[in-house]
């Protein structure tokens, strides 16, 4: 790895580590390349990769949504989800909402984040750490189509949840 690479990942997770943002560990970590964890997120998005972006003033933070066919898209905080449950999980979850700013149309084998981006676009994603016993996926990424943001992860207008690891 060169000394500049290197650098540059010291600078990134040291300004991580310093965030006072609502990026902070309760909810997720940008933490880099996800792979695929679960058979939605394998037949959907494959392998994801999340950059997240400094605000330059005082705006949100942003996210860039690295998909495994190429597409990019980026996404902007909109704050924190009420805790909710995690597909019937006993443990309540704290998510970070984000906006898509647009809808990554088709992704692998012409499969959609939500469905047809003209009727039911992707407009939030709601990522956390699931709390489950046994085998933990690292982060799950929570889509909605609503027009407004979810209020919990047992929102009306939920997609799909793609779960992903290191």
């Amino acid at each position: 790895m060169k000394l500049q690479s290197v650098t540059r990942s010291l600078l990134i997770v040291g300004g991580l580590l310093a965030s006072s943002s609502v990026f902070g560990q309760e909810a997720w970590q940008p933490d880099g390349l996800l792979r695929a964890f679960s058979r939605t997120a394998e037949a959907i998005t494959g392998d994801i990769r999340l950059t997240r972006h400094e605000p330059a003033r005082a705006g949100s933070a942003t996210v860039t949504l690295a998909l495994a066919n190429g597409h990019r898209v980026r996404l902007s905080s909109v704050g924190t989800l009420a805790p909710g449950r995690d597909g019937g999980a006993d443990a309540r979850q704290r998510a970070e909402v984000l906006r898509f700013a647009q809808d990554p149309g088709p992704l692998l084998n012409g499969n959609m984040l939500c469905g047809d981006p003209a009727t039911h676009p992707a407009r939030y994603a709601a990522l956390y750490r699931p709390a489950r016993g046994g085998v933990n996926p690292a982060l799950c990424m929570a889509v909605f189509s609503s027009k407004e943001p979810p209020r919990s992860l047992d929102s009306a207008d939920l997609c799909a949840i793609y779960c992903y690891n290191r």
